[in-house]
């Protein structure tokens, strides 16, 4: 693959973390309205509506991750993606009971399962220094999607709806403008893949050390020999897993782990988010919106921090990405801990509360994309090439599953007279993982 190819395969990919970003700050900020507004299904239905989503990506990234991995290839994985997100988003668009919109939303989430088949075949299209920024650099268009909602918010009520569709539901006409954008990503995906005909040949190193120039193969093979000896002691000395496949060793579980965790403490934050507000701040639609059109300037903020830190220099990244996991560990925990003892005594409208939430929002948002993204790349470092999009995709699995469990375990401990108890018990998942994954650390650190 040419240096071109590679870089509009890149382009293609972005385009579906750019779209991804604004399927969820749209459909975040609108799917009660359509629920219950829209059809007049209960309210009880909108737990299911959030849930199923990640659950269809729990169930089926490691599946999708193998297939693959088997095929060498990402074009047919990225064409059912895409074919499986337009399908939910019509099924959306179209539904007349709450039950279809469950079913919208498991469609959708099948679409979205394709993420770590994504993020593990764009991991073999670079050179394993350059994994960590090029996972940065796509979850960074992740974000860009979600900050720029607002405005697509604003084109579909002043221009969409009044001038082009007066009588549809402004529910409706986003989930239109999202299924614009993943027609257009699928167009592009059919030019790269059918017309331009790029594929990814197995197997990578001995293909692409041909196709690139000599210098950049040069610098190929020494990395990938650095990382294949890295990846053969690691397996070595992980004893505990001997018996078990080589990607399943201590960095592996440890990353994933953290992954759980940090998604959890995000996913139990945004459940308790506008509660919170209401009950404490006494904020309404208006103010939870500002919060978190500035909670995605800020994330936007942390990812580009984490893509300047892991940027490829001559040696390798800027900063060793066990530092950057180390770093982004550390600030995750203290966010847990700190939200916890902040729900604990927090009194309504306290000037104390306003400064505590925006240092643990600011901290979280640096240091959460930190946490994610190096243990993407170490995941990376530790995996056989023949195996990246399967392991990237259980890391996709664990971040589902604890989107799946957070809000049903928050959501069960929230009532009206928050206690002490309760703060700490709404954070206790996180709190005992990152305990955990803490003593794991020493053990593993070596091997990162």
């Amino acid at each position: 693959m040419a240096l071109a190819e590679k870089e509009l395969l890149l382009r293609l990919l972005s385009g579906w973390y750019f779209t991804a970003g604004i399927e969820y700050g749209l459909f975040f900020s609108s799917i009660l309205s359509r629920l219950v507004d829209d059809i007049g299904a209960h309210q009880s239905l909108f737990a299911y509506v959030l849930a199923v989503f990640p659950l269809a990506g729990a169930l089926l990234a490691a599946l999708i991750g193998k297939q693959t991995d088997k095929r060498g290839s990402i074009d047919l994985t990225i064409v059912f993606g895409l074919v499986s997100s337009i399908l939910g988003n019509l099924i959306y668009c179209f539904a007349t009971s709450g039950n279809y919109i469950i079913l919208a939303r498991f469609v959708s989430g099948v679409g979205n399962a394709i993420d770590g088949a994504i993020m593990g075949f764009a991991g073999r299209t670079v050179l394993p220094a350059e994994r960590g920024a090029t996972f940065a650099r796509l979850l960074v268009y992740k974000q860009f999607g979600t900050i720029s909602c607002p405005a697509w918010v604003l084109i579909s009520k002043k221009f969409i709806k009044p001038k082009l569709l007066p009588d549809v539901s402004t529910n409706i006409i986003f989930a239109g403008v999202v299924t614009a954008f993943w027609m257009l990503v699928l167009l592009g995906a059919l030019y790269v893949f059918y017309v331009r005909k790029i594929t990814f040949p197995r197997p990578y190193s001995a293909t692409l050390a041909v196709q690139l120039e000599s210098s950049d193969a040069t610098n190929l093979s020494s990395s990938l020999a650095d990382e294949n000896k890295s990846t053969v002691q690691t397996a070595d000395k992980n004893i505990p897993f001997k018996i078990l496949p080589s990607y399943i060793n201590e960095p592996f579980v440890v990353a994933n782990i953290v992954v759980f965790s940090s998604i959890f403490l995000q996913a139990s934050n945004e459940t308790l988010v506008t509660p919170f507000n209401k009950s404490y701040f006494g904020w309404g639609t208006s103010q939870n919106s500002l919060e978190f059109m500035m909670i995605g300037l800020c994330a936007l903020f942390g990812y580009m921090v984490a893509k300047f830190l892991m940027a490829a220099k001559e040696t390798g990244s800027r900063v060793e990405p066990k530092n950057v996991f180390g770093a982004g560990i550390g600030g995750c925990a203290f966010v847990c801990f700190f939200t916890a003892v902040v729900i604990a005594f927090a009194s309504f409208r306290a000037i104390w509360v306003y400064t505590c939430i925006a240092i643990s929002i600011f901290i979280f948002c640096i240091t959460f994309p930190l946490t994610l993204v190096s243990s993407a790349s170490i995941i990376a470092k530790n995996t056989p090439e023949e195996y990246q999009s399967f392991t990237q995709s259980i890391r996709v699995a664990s971040e589902k599953i604890a989107q799946v469990l957070a809000p049903l375990w928050v959501g069960g401990l929230l009532p009206a007279d928050t206690n002490g108890m309760k703060g700490f018990l709404i954070m206790a998942p996180s709190i005992l993982f990152f305990m955990f994954t803490s003593t794991a650390l020493n053990s593993v650190w070596q091997y990162l």
